[in-house]
């Protein structure tokens, strides 16, 4: 039998205290943007935050799927995770059997370039615009 003493039991109970805060911080947005993309166009504007939409409304899924545009990014989204997904396994392939035999030359080398690859960031910047990465304004 496991008993905890008064001293564990307050822990715990901080413990707890601040995961559920922590758990209502994240998702408390998604809920929120989840309710209001089941409102209706001026729900949010009107009644601000709310959990629950007050008049149920698929106006906003309808306008993003006749949307053009939404279906050429999916179509990107797959094909970039499906050759990424596919062009990583093959170089993480290719790198790791030959480290992984004890005889291979300049193991060390290129055990410390993969490290230091993944240790230090190649400088990818996906929050700057195209038009601020390029100059123009």
């Amino acid at each position: 039998m496991n008993l905890k003493s008064p001293g564990e039991k307050a822990v715990d109970a901080v413990l707890y205290a601040v995961i559920g805060a922590v758990l209502l911080m994240v998702l408390y947005p998604f809920v929120h943007v989840l309710s209001v993309s089941f409102s209706d166009r001026g729900e949010a504007l009107r009644y601000g935050f709310h959990f629950f939409p007050r008049s149920f409304s698929l106006e906003a899924y309808e306008q993003v799927f006749q949307a053009r545009n939404i279906w050429v990014g999916y179509k990107n989204t797959l094909f970039r995770m499906i050759v990424g997904t596919a062009a990583s396994l093959l170089v993480t392939i290719l790198a790791a059997y030959p480290l992984s035999r004890p005889y291979f030359p300049y193991k060390r080398a290129f055990t410390l370039v993969i490290l230091f690859t993944m240790l230090f960031d190649g400088g990818h910047h996906s929050d700057v615009p195209a038009a601020a990465r390029s100059g123009a304004h």
